[in-house]
């Protein structure tokens, strides 16, 4: 389990550094999609998993969220944090352009009601839906 451990702990800091200022760029859906395939498999190789089986109940048993998802949790926080900041110019910038739609959306998307809610807030809102989406019930078959 030790090495598990290790060798996901790596894969999180290379993660992190593949992603870095992911929260300012904006991907199209097909690139985001590519993103997600790759960590997807990484999942699949660390586990020894079948390439066909989702690795959402992986992903949430190792409290991993999904690339997508994780990349949104960024990309609010990065909002937030824009719109409270200390510095005029910062919070001037986040009002006038289109980021504050974006970030909004994002908002209304995970069911954020106050767009100056706390940063844990956010991470708990984002894994909320998260948990949604995992099925991690064992099928009848599986049981047998």
């Amino acid at each position: 389990m030790a090495a598990i451990d290790c060798h996901f702990a790596s894969n999180k800091d290379i993660l992190s550094t593949k992603t870095y200022a992911c929260e300012v760029l904006s991907f199209s859906s097909v690139q985001t999609h590519e993103l997600d395939v790759i960590w997807n498999n990484a999942f699949r190789r660390i586990f020894n998993c079948f390439w066909r089986e989702s690795v959402k109940p992986l992903q949430y048993f190792c409290s991993s969220l999904p690339l997508t998802w994780l990349m949104d949790e960024r990309r609010l926080v990065f909002y937030r944090k824009a719109m409270v900041h200390s510095n005029i110019v910062i919070r001037t910038l986040m009002s006038v352009s289109g980021v504050y739609v974006d970030y909004i959306g994002l908002c209304h998307k995970y069911q954020i009601p106050n767009p100056y809610c706390s940063v844990s807030y956010i991470k708990h809102a984002i894994w909320r839906d998260f948990v949604k989406c995992v099925d991690c019930k064992p099928s009848y078959s599986q049981l047998i």
